[in-house]
């Protein structure tokens, strides 16, 4: 079979020529992101006129972007910055506060109390919405179900009850405990419910049934404090003997107990990327571990009395605390320093808690309370003469060419920073952040690239002897994994741009291959109807799997990696179980193959298009097709869920990109300017930018909101047939008709 066949038999029938080797060159220059290379090596002090000076560079590298980037910009600065003020009190409860979380989408509060109620507030106006009462005694916990449409509490009169939130009105009572239930938790994807109680046990709940699944006597005394891991794998508990103990969901078996705090644990939770376990104690003290080793890696001091709750902000970088001192701290998690204090409250702090968006604290002390990050005050403590800094943002907001100098700005910025060095003002602790921490340069360079869009090719990967018909990055960005019609699988190895391992076995050209989530493994599906596991360490084949009686177009891994989707020209998607090999869900389609096949991010759903013009969504539990989205007017060749699973892109013949609402199943927005069949889409981590790719050369970027085109690229002499994005979203990588792999950055 010559690479012309492989041509003429894609699943997209292009029956245009084999374009043969590209001649740009192997080793293009990396043009847009160059300055990374010494920025992560400064060591000066941000006061420096060489720092300064790329910080500069930055900004001017914006001339041209949209309206919009200012907003981001004032994310980082706030982020940095650490400043919070106070934005409103919440008042109602007539008794202690226990606990207040807020609401998935940040735009509710849900508190609970020795009043024996639960209350549900609304943020942007701090008015009551809700007042739950059913609860007989002290209600010591409440929090929203992942959907936001539940919340559940529990209470010293030993119940756990679930209520609407749109109503108030309790629909489910949980009876089992037998003593009075300190903590509950959701699982990550709602189906679960986890508790503990005053005489040591913790019971898994069947959330839909209420039914009691599983019982662990875990604790000899009272476990004060349950939560899942963000997979849902684990749960952590913490005790009155002073023990943090893991636990398996699934086996109910102790996996590791982490020894340290002197007195009561009051709280632990899991870190957002799953690797450590924060924890509080009336030790007086904050404690960082490591969950793989169970090792102490840090232990936070500052606090003088109770420690009584703690969190991670979202990003995993930043810790807060509250205290029965009477103050609200935020401390450095790669430091373990203190960023900032609090200290006007007149009562203890017994609770606190975070948006998802990093913007808005809430915590308890005689009242709820929310801080807000104020932009422009701490904006204004940077700076010392406003008008030249506001003239430079403003004419790159405008997209205007500059008429202030550098040397200006870095002036004004060198003695802003000079003037911070001698301000006491506790508003103003940008300058010692900019200082001691470089981090935030890297934040600013992904506002640049999400603005700017300037991606340039880097590099060319050279080795297949066919089109590449898919491209993929492992989790962690440093591989791609490659699949060709020359019959291979091949590995590579970003930073070095040199191929690792080759996978030889398929007796066809194949369509698709990609990494599991741990790493180890790499799926692939051929044109020979048949699925293949490889071992990236030595490029073995691990397992076939046989049952498609047409070819295999496309393949993915659920999120947890125990399960692989396919789909094929025999009309089916086949869901298999990765350690047995064995087909363990079958899915019919009406009447066409299908070209795509891929998993929600939280594994309870399968998007695939179907019936030439139609995405079909799946439930993989059942089986049932739940909703068919229709709007494209020629066949689907590729859909994709958004980071949060919200939203489907879906890519076609008819030149077109839609994107799909998964909850209503609305088409929301229709995006042009390709001008041929749009063969791969990929969202960015950040779910607000996508990227394409076409058969009429070119590669572009889009914006999710507005719908509009931000950038394209081409390669005259090919046309490409995948795309991917890295998890960072500073590379992009395609493979075309020409054989060529190209990273753009």
């Amino acid at each position: 079979m010559t690479a012309k066949d492989n041509v003429d038999r894609s699943p997209f029938d292009t029956n245009k020529p084999d374009e043969g080797t590209n001649t740009e060159s192997n080793t293009v220059p990396h043009l847009v992101n160059s300055y990374n290379k010494y920025i992560v090596v400064i060591t000066d002090k941000i006061n420096s006129e060489k720092n300064v000076q790329i910080i500069i560079e930055n900004w001017l590298r914006s001339l041209n972007i949209k309206l919009g980037w200012i907003n981001d910009f004032n994310k980082i600065v706030t982020k940095y910055a650490k400043y919070f003020k106070l934005l409103k009190k919440l008042k109602g409860h007539i008794g202690e506060i226990s606990s207040i979380k807020f609401s998935a989408d940040n735009s509710k509060v849900v508190s609970s109390s020795d009043d024996n109620t639960v209350r549900i507030w609304d943020v942007e106006s701090g008015e009551q919405l809700q007042i739950c009462k059913g609860h007989s005694d002290w209600v010591f916990n409440a929090e929203f179900s992942p959907d936001r449409h539940i919340v559940i509490s529990c209470s010293e009169d030993t119940t756990i009850r679930l209520w609407s939130v749109e109503s108030g009105k309790e629909i489910m009572k949980l009876e089992g405990h037998l003593n009075p239930v300190w903590s509950v938790n959701f699982s990550p994807n709602g189906k679960y419910i986890i508790s503990s109680a005053s005489d040591g046990t913790i019971i898994l709940w069947d959330a839909t049934s209420g039914k009691e699944i599983q019982r662990l006597s875990a604790h000899p005394e009272g476990v004060q404090n349950i939560r899942f891991s963000p997979d849902g794998q684990m749960v952590v508990s913490t005790s009155c003997d002073n023990l943090i103990t893991l636990w398996s969901v699934k086996s109910g078996k102790k996996l590791k107990t982490l020894e340290g705090h002197s007195n009561i644990i009051m709280r632990a939770e899991f870190s957002p990327d799953n690797k450590s376990i924060l924890s509080c104690s009336d030790d007086q003290t904050i404690r960082i571990w490591d969950i793989e080793t169970g090792r102490e890696l840090k232990k936070l001091e500052g606090h003088s009395d109770v420690v009584n709750d703690v969190k991670y902000f979202p990003d995993g970088q930043t810790i807060i605390s509250g205290s029965d001192d009477k103050t609200v701290r935020l401390w450095d998690v790669k430091t373990g320093n203190e960023i900032y204090k609090w200290k006007e409250h007149r009562d203890s702090v017994t609770s606190v808690d975070i948006s998802s968006d990093s913007s808005t604290i809430i915590g308890y002390t005689q009242f709820l309370f929310l801080q807000k990050k104020e932009f422009l005050d701490v904006f204004g403590c940077l700076r010392k003469d406003h008008s030249k800094l506001f003239v430079l943002f403003d004419k790159i907001q405008k997209g205007e060419e500059m008429t202030t100098t550098i040397n200006e700005n870095i002036n004004t910025i060198l003695q802003s920073v000079e003037d911070r060095k001698d301000s006491k003002d506790n508003n103003s602790k940008l300058g010692s952040n900019f200082e001691s921490e470089i981090r935030w340069i890297n934040d600013l360079d992904k506002l640049v690239v999400k603005y700017a869009k300037d991606f340039r090719l880097l590099t060319i990967l050279q080795g297949h002897e066919a089109p590449t018909y898919s491209v993929r990055f492992s989790r962690d960005g440093r591989k791609i994994v490659s699949a060709s019609g020359d019959k291979t699988v091949r590995i590579w190895d970003v930073a070095s741009a040199k191929q690792l391992q080759i996978f030889q076995g398929h007796s066809d050209y194949i369509y698709a291959a990609e990494f599991s989530p741990d790493g180890h493994t790499v799926v692939s599906c051929s044109y020979d109807k048949t699925i293949k596991l490889w071992d990236i360490k030595s490029g073995k084949e691990l397992m076939e799997l046989k049952g498609h009686s047409g070819s295999v177009w496309d393949v993915n891994f659920s999120p947890d990696g125990k399960y692989i989707a396919s789909s094929s020209a025999d009309k089916t998607i086949r869901i298999w179980d990765v350690n047995s090999g064995k087909t363990v869900q079958k899915l019919n389609g009406p009447s066409d193959s299908i070209l795509s096949v891929e998993y929600s991010p939280d594994g309870q759903i399968i998007v695939s298009p179907f019936d030439n013009k139609t995405i079909g969504l799946w439930n993989i539990k059942s089986g049932e097709r739940l909703k068919e989205l229709k709007g494209h007017t020629k066949s689907i060749t590729k859909v994709t869920f958004s980071p949060d699973g919200q939203f489907i892109a879906s890519a076609s013949y008819d030149c077109t990109i839609r994107i799909w609402d998964v909850k209503t199943g609305k088409e929301l927005k229709v995006l042009t300017g390709h001008s041929d069949t749009v063969r791969d889409l990929k969202y960015f981590s950040d779910g607000q930018t996508i990227v394409s790719c076409s058969n009429d050369h070119t590669i572009r970027l889009w914006d999710v909101k507005t719908g509009q085109e931000i950038q394209n690229f081409e390669a005259q002499s090919s046309r490409f047939v995948s795309i991917t994005v890295s998890p960072d979203s500073n590379m992009i990588v395609s493979g075309s008709m020409d054989h060529l792999i190209r990273i753009w950055a």
